[in-house]
Formats: structure tokens, C-alpha cells, sequence
């Protein structure tokens, strides 16, 4: 079956370091890219795009206030989601431009098209602490795996059609990071998985562009609510991942 799919890169204008050390990696792979726009967290004004963010979302559903990057950072992906609903992509590789290709990315590619409607969200690349499998397919060389914590950063996913239409939904109005929102993956009715081995790392060498527009690590830290909200998520992430595994042993 022929699929309908780019590879999208998120990429600040004026990040144009950052940009030519994608290329440099997309073309060595062989792998045509289109470049999209990040929307700038630092030229955010009182939009309508701006106004998604929810403080009052925020205030109820994380334990730190967003700053303008994270803001900016949820613009972007929602921009990619978007396009691919516009453009009825059967799916999109959606990479930020901190990643580092350490795997043959057109490998997982072949993956993620014969394990189609399986899924609506891949992750390609993990996070520094580790989250372990508690279900793994055997696909070529490769497992589409399900975690017991979805692991947080998104350097680099595949995203559906049906993935980028939950996501939208779900976004309407948004009170936490982009990351930490796909975490909660029952909460968009998202089928998320991790594909292993990784294909691809996050490159620190430019630094975080959300920590360089507002001292993130910084912010005040609402401590009474992360101990709530870590309890909830435990809770629920237990619950939902039981219902997952029941549903995956039966199909």
C-alpha cells in the first residue's frame, strides 16, 4: 500500500544553526524534509492562537505556570497536526530541531507503515530516564512497545491522521506542556507507543530553546499541587495502562 506521509521539521527563524545541522543529517539519510515555522514564544502577543493557553487549565492541571517557549512550543505542534489534517497525510514523521539521527530512521518509517492501524502516535526517541516496556510487538528488527510511563520530550514522533485530529481536539485549550498533555494519553483517547531500538537522540549541544526564552527550571513550583497531580496521574496512568494491555492481549 502506498502511503500519503512527510517528514516535517519545526524550526524557529531565527534558529538558523540549528537548522543547517538538521539538513546536514536529513540529507546524509536521504530523507526529504519540509521545514515548518515554529511560532515564536518571545512574539507571542494576545492572539487568538496565543489565547489557547488556558491559565485557568493550568492552575488546575500542572504545578508550574507556562512560560512563553512552552507556549510556543504547543503552538508548533498543533501547527503540524493541523497541516496534517489539512493535507489528509496518512502520517507524518514530526521532528523539533534539537534531534540527532543514531538509527536508520527510513527503517522505522517501514515500521510504522506496517503496523498502520495499530497506532496513532510513535515515539522515536526516548528521555534520559528510562521507561520500561510492559508490552512489546516484534516488528523486523524493531518493537512497537507500550510503557509503563509514556516517556516525556517530543524531539521526534510519527503522527496519524486520526492521531493529529484526537490531538487538536484535546487541544483546544491546553494548560500544561505539550509533552506532559501527551503523557496523559487516555485523555485524547490516544493509541501512543514507543518504537525501540531509538533512531533518534535529543542533541543538547544548542541548549533548550524554552530555558533560553524563560528560565523554566527557575519557575516557582506549586509543590502541594505536583503531589496531588503526581498521585492522580500514577492512579489513573496504572488504570489505563491495564486497560491497554487486555485490549493488546485480545487483538
Amino acid at each position: 500500500m502506498n502511503y500519503h506521509f512527510k517528514t516535517l521539521l519545526i524550526n524557529l527563524n531565527r534558529s538558523q544553526d540549528r537548522l543547517t545541522h538538521c539538513t546536514e543529517q536529513l540529507q546524509s539519510a536521504e530523507i526529504h524534509f519540509e521545514r515548518i515555522e515554529a511560532v515564536d514564544g518571545e512574539m507571542l502577543t494576545q492572539s487568538a492562537e496565543r489565547s489557547r493557553f488556558n491559565a485557568d487549565l493550568n492552575q488546575q492541571n500542572y504545578h508550574k505556570n507556562l512560560n512563553s517557549g512552552e507556549i510556543g512550543c504547543y503552538l508548533s505542534h498543533r501547527k503540524v497536526w493541523q497541516k496534517i489534517v489539512d493535507e489528509k497525510l496518512d502520517f507524518a514523521i514530526v521532528l523539533e530541531d534539537d534531534f540527532s539521527l543514531t538509527g536508520d530512521l527510513t527503517a522505522a518509517i517501514e515500521v510504522a507503515k506496517s503496523s498502520f492501524k495499530q497506532w496513532d502516535y510513535i515515539k522515536l526517541a526516548g528521555h534520559r530516564r528510562n521507561r520500561y516496556p510492559i508490552h512489546q510487538q516484534e516488528i523486523a528488527d524493531m518493537q512497537l512497545v507500550t510503557y509503563n510511563k509514556l516517556p516525556s520530550q517530543t524531539c521526534a514522533q510519527i503522527v496519524s491522521f486520526n492521531g493529529a485530529k484526537k490531538l487538536l481536539a484535546h487541544s483546544e485549550t491546553f494548560g500544561r506542556p505539550v509533552d506532559v498533555d501527551i503523557q496523559h494519553w487516555w485523555e485524547a483517547d490516544l493509541l501512543a507507543f514507543g518504537l525501540m531500538p531509538y533512531v533518534v537522540t535529543a542533541n543538547n549541544q544548542f541548549g533548550s530553546e524554552i530555558d533560553r526564552v524563560a528560565k523554566r527550571k527557575q519557575a516557582r513550583t506549586r509543590r502541594l499541587q505536583k503531589i496531588k497531580l503526581q498521585f492522580q496521574f500514577w492512579r489513573m496512568n496504572k488504570k489505563q495502562n491495564k486497560q491497554r494491555l487486555r485490549s493488546l492481549m485480545a487483538g
